[in-house]
């Protein structure tokens, strides 16, 4: 059985100025993805070569709503730099 190792393309401010300065892309990543695991299913999915991949776990933060407490779910991602010339197109 296969898992899913990226989920979704990561979309924000930050990861919009790090695509158009620095050919990378950011995605939200399975829990248990390495470096290797997303740079081979990056190239097998997009046809693209990867020159480098950086991953940050991001922890679980505390959350308000009114008198319930709760946290926000942490998350797994990736930062995906691409050779120059070659781009991937997220829609």
């Amino acid at each position: 059985m296969t898992t899913l190792i990226l989920k979704k393309p990561h979309l924000s401010e930050k990861a919009t100025f790090l695509k158009e300065k620095n050919n990378a892309y950011v995605f939200v990543v399975d829990k248990t993805a390495n470096k290797k695991t997303v740079a081979q299913e990056i190239k097998r999915l997009y046809k693209v070569e990867v020159s480098d991949v950086r991953i940050v776990n991001l922890p679980k933060k505390p959350k308000n709503l009114g008198k319930t407490r709760g946290f926000s779910a942490g998350f797994k991602k990736a930062i995906v730099y691409i050779k120059t010339g070659q781009a991937i197109n997220i829609v």
